[in-house]
């Protein structure tokens, strides 16, 4: 440390930026050390700081802020939750135009917000542009800080490769690809497909749909609009494969 301070000194001497005879370079230990500011460390665990002596310890209680992928009833619950406590939440969003969209949206619900630009309005749910990885709660504090990954992320399903090319090579996209007999089903269960005359009622409203037999007489029928949730059964040996 010492000899690249020595290097950039010297430097700067020679282009003339600075005298010769200033000193620059101090010990940052030894400023801390005699420094008269008081000085806050934060640590995951409590314990000692070698021979530091420490003047108070603060425990700081904090919880991960709920997953509530989109579940506006459950955001209903706990900003009255808030409500009740006094507490400041900050929702954070991306652009102000986000921020209209999501007051929007807790209004429809029949939750309390406003728009804040500035400073942070104490005891109030507010929305705010602004970036933060995950939120957070502070309980003692009455505090919190949501953002739109806990509001609105939808809960994703993993799955190797392999796996999604065989379901996407297989998936059904039109009922012009079926023929009766034809052994078809879910990833959970295989049938026959059966031709169906006339159309379904599903909560009133009529629609087309398909009918899969199974060997235990079992019956599965799928509206034509949810096509792509029936795949055609290949087998990997080019036999023939039982129903189930």
């Amino acid at each position: 440390m010492e000899e690249e301070a020595g290097y950039w000194k010297t430097h700067h001497i020679e282009t003339g930026a600075i005298a010769s005879g200033l000193s620059l370079v101090q010990d940052g230990r030894k400023v801390l050390k005699e420094s008269p500011l008081k000085r806050t460390y934060l640590a995951i665990f409590q314990k000692g700081l070698g021979r530091l002596a420490l003047d108070a310890i603060h425990p700081i209680t904090t919880r991960t802020m709920t997953q509530f992928f989109s579940q506006m009833p459950m955001v209903k619950v706990e900003a009255d939750r808030w409500k009740k406590q006094g507490a400041t939440v900050i929702v954070l969003v991306d652009d102000a135009k986000r921020a209209q969209k999501v007051e929007q949206t807790f209004a429809d619900f029949d939750i309390q917000s406003v728009i804040s630009n500035e400073a942070v309005l104490e005891g109030q749910l507010q929305i705010m542009v602004g970036k933060m990885h995950n939120g957070f709660e502070l309980p003692e504090d009455k505090f919190a800080i949501l953002t739109e990954r806990e509001l609105f992320n939808k809960l994703t399903k993993t799955c190797t490769a392999k796996s999604k090319k065989s379901r996407t090579r297989n998936a059904l996209k039109s009922y012009t690809e079926l023929a009766v007999g034809r052994l078809c089903g879910s990833r959970e269960s295989r049938g026959r497909c059966v031709p169906r005359d006339g159309d379904a009622r599903n909560c009133g409203i009529h629609q087309d749909y398909m009918s899969i037999h199974y060997q235990d007489g079992g019956n599965l029928f799928v509206p034509v609009s949810q096509i792509k949730l029936v795949q055609k059964y290949v087998s990997s040996d080019a036999k023939s494969s039982k129903t189930q």
